[in-house]
Parts: C-alpha cells; sequence; structure tokens
C-alpha cells in the first residue's frame, strides 16, 4: 500500500488515454501527469484508490527520449491538450498500443496499422471557447476555471482572430462561451455562436462581425440555462445567414449545424475513411 504525502521513485512504463505517464509500484498502477514513456521520476502520492493512485510529478530524474518542449505556454494548466510534450512518432505508438490493449480487454487480438494525420497543428474545424476572466480559452485541467489565451496552436489562426473581436465587442453579460466552426471547402465557410445563459440582443454585432469576417456564412445565439455546461443542451436560434455551413469529405457534401456530428479533425478522417 503506498502512503500518500510520501515520495517514490519510478519508471514511466506508457501514457494512458489522458496523457498520463503510467507506472507501477508493488503490482500497483500509479498515474502522472505530465510524465511520459522512458521518464525516470520522483512522484509525490496525492491520492489512493483502492486498486490505483494518482501522483504527481516532484522531480525529473533522467529525461526520457521522447520528451519534447511544448510549444504552447499554456500547456500544464490548461485541459486542450494531452500529448504536447511527448514526440509525435511516439505519441502514434503510445495511442496504437492503447487501441490495442482495449480491445485485449475483450479477448480480441488486432494488428493495427498506423495511419499518419496528415496534420498535426491547426486542424479543428470546431472550438468551444469559454468565456472567463481575462477573454475565451479551455477550461483548466479538471475544473471549470477558464485559461484565456489569444492563441492556440490546434485552432486555425482565423478562430483566434474571431475570438479576439467577440473578446472586445459582445456584451459579456451572461455569456457563457463562444462556438465555431469552419469548413475546409476551397473558400472555407464558418459559423459562429455566441452562448449565453438567457436570451440576449446580438443583431448589431452579428452585423459587425460578418463584416469584419466575410467567410462567415452564418452567425447563432446559442442559449444555455444548465448549472453545469453540456453543449448539447444549448439550444441555437439564426441571427445571420442559414444557420448552416457546407463541407465535402471523400466527394460527398454535408450540411452542417451546430449539433452535427462531424469529425473534427477532417484531414485525418478522410485518410482512415479511404483506407477503410
Amino acid at each position: 500500500m503506498l502512503k500518500e504525502k510520501e515520495i517514490y521513485r519510478v519508471n514511466i512504463e506508457s501514457v494512458n488515454n489522458l496523457g498520463n505517464g503510467v507506472a507501477h509500484i508493488d503490482g500497483m498502477a500509479l498515474f502522472v501527469p505530465y510524465a511520459i514513456t522512458g521518464d525516470v521520476c520522483d512522484v509525490l502520492i496525492k491520492k489512493q484508490y483502492p486498486s490505483y493512485a494518482i501522483g504527481s510529478l516532484s522531480a525529473i530524474i533522467e529525461k526520457s527520449p521522447f520528451r519534447t518542449e511544448p510549444a504552447c505556454n499554456h500547456f500544464k494548466e490548461c485541459g486542450g491538450c494531452s500529448y504536447l510534450n511527448l514526440d509525435l512518432d511516439r505519441e502514434n505508438t503510445e495511442k496504437e498500443n492503447q487501441a490495442a490493449s482495449a480491445l485485449r480487454k475483450f479477448k480480441i487480438e488486432a494488428k493495427t496499422v498506423r495511419t499518419q494525420c496528415p496534420v498535426a497543428e491547426k486542424y479543428r474545424n470546431k472550438v468551444v471557447l469559454f468565456y472567463g476572466i481575462g477573454g475565451f480559452g479551455y477550461n483548466r485541467n479538471s475544473s471549470y476555471d477558464v485559461v484565456p489565451h489569444s492563441k492556440c496552436q490546434m485552432n486555425p489562426p482565423v478562430f483566434d482572430k474571431i475570438a479576439e473581436y467577440c473578446k472586445d465587442n459582445l456584451n459579456k453579460a451572461n455569456l457563457r462561451a463562444l462556438f465555431i466552426r469552419m469548413s475546409s471547402l476551397e473558400k472555407p465557410e464558418i459559423m459562429v455562436a455566441p452562448i449565453y445563459k438567457s436570451k440576449t440582443d446580438i443583431v448589431k454585432f452579428s452585423m459587425g462581425l460578418a463584416s469584419a469576417f466575410p467567410e462567415i456564412r452564418t452567425i447563432l445565439l446559442g442559449v444555455n440555462k444548465e448549472k453545469d455546461f453540456a453543449f448539447e443542451k444549448t439550444d441555437f436560434s439564426t441571427v445571420y445567414g442559414d444557420g448552416h455551413i457546407e463541407d465535402t469529405m471523400c466527394g460527398l457534401t454535408f450540411s452542417i449545424s451546430p449539433r452535427s456530428f462531424y469529425q473534427i479533425n477532417r484531414s485525418c478522417a478522410t485518410a482512415l475513411y479511404e483506407k477503410a
């Protein structure tokens, strides 16, 4: 049994689907945020459970050869990304191992075939940015606190510019979040939806936003009254345009609304569908 508030030296064996390093002490699994495969590190035990423990990285004694320096200054506080401190090729290896391990639990031995994603940055075609003190951003890890940022390396640059415009021009009373979606057409189409706790007049704002960003096809008002924000519980009404955008994938054209399920990384989804 591990002792809480004690420090243990461990070898990180793998990385799980949440981006946490995984080690074992006397057969018990230990999960360590920000540790990666190949690290030798000192870990402070934060919480002990019957079958596993959660630790925090106290010191890295030997750095893994797979460790990289995250390009994002918010990596350790923002909950948007999990693998920025891991070499891309090793990240893909870890994900292959995770897929094989998940199938093995059902006694399925599967041979994985790697499909390399064509892009590793600026690929997101959809974001929900939460509003907090300082502007829009993603939630802090395991928290509803917002980590504001002026740019995100996973978002197209135009998303950051739209978020900045919204921060400067939107009515902030009861503002909860900002939803942005974009197609991959030669002339991209963009959907924008500020989300409030109650119905709010954004007509004048919408005219200014559409004028500032001609690629915007539609603007909607989102209303979400739920105490704990869940995007699926948002009601949308069209303020500008026709309420949807269009995109193509594998020769098919899709009409996409705010709630439509559509792969957030279109280029990777296309590569997978073409192999299927």
